[in-house]
């Protein structure tokens, strides 16, 4: 059943206009935020030339948002913009994110926009995805989709996230020794998005791998760390 919203307090690319001019890229940063679906580019060679305020201006967004639904431009904005780029090299920067409702799976890799007649049954066709998938990703949707609102935008591409059942990096000190899923750490990580991925606590994490502290500040790059039990 489609419902249709009373309204949102997020700014989509649909109510800003910007539908013509977002452009056909997947996010490349892995912080940006996860409902994103209008995009625009930089490219290496504009270094110095077209900055953060000119995506502003061009895309009649604030500061504000630019840096909230791409969080990795941290506080240094038009130097985080090119930051390791080669001329060569093109950049997804977020200019318009789509209403979703509460509790979609953390890093969801892709967005679909219910429309009039839409229903759980469209996405599972289009996507090629059972509706215990969507109820995973989506659970405002409710175990028999009987929540979908009009113009919002649903999960149908799940994390890449994957556990296996050896550690294929190296493991830190006090990891738990019934671990039978590991998971290797990369760059933009965080305990949410790990938390997320696997579907379990920050307690759970916290307590299979208390190396990396009571908030999350010893995620360490390239160690493989415990996100199951036996």
């Amino acid at each position: 059943m489609i419902q249709k919203a009373t309204g949102s307090d997020d700014t989509s690319s649909s109510d800003s206009g910007l539908g013509s001019l977002c452009l056909s890229l997947n996010a490349t940063e892995s912080t940006t935020v996860s409902n994103c679906n209008c995009f625009t580019g930089v490219n290496g060679y504009d270094k110095g030339e077209y900055q953060c305020a000119d995506i502003e201006e061009d895309f009649d967004i604030t500061e504000a948002q630019l840096l909230t639904w791409n969080p990795w431009l941290g506080t240094d904005c038009d130097t985080k913009l090119y930051a390791n780029l080669n001329d060569t090299d093109t950049r997804a920067v977020c200019i318009g994110v789509a209403p979703t409702q509460t509790g979609y799976i953390y890093r969801c890799q892709e967005f679909f926009t219910v429309e009039s007649g839409d229903d759980c049954s469209t996405m599972e066709t289009e996507f090629g995805v059972t509706l215990a998938q969507l109820y995973k990703w989506n659970p405002s949707i409710g175990k028999t989709c009987t929540n979908l609102w009009l113009g919002y935008t649903y999960c149908v591409k799940g994390p890449t996230a994957t556990a296996s059942s050896s550690a294929s990096a190296p493991t830190q000190t006090g990891i738990a020794s019934n671990c039978n899923e590991y998971y290797t750490v990369v760059s933009g990580d965080s305990c949410a998005a790990v938390k997320g991925a696997f579907e379990i606590t920050f307690a759970q994490l916290y307590e299979w791998n208390p190396v990396i502290g009571s908030d999350c500040q010893y995620l360490d790059v390239g160690y493989a760390i415990c996100v199951g039990v036996s």
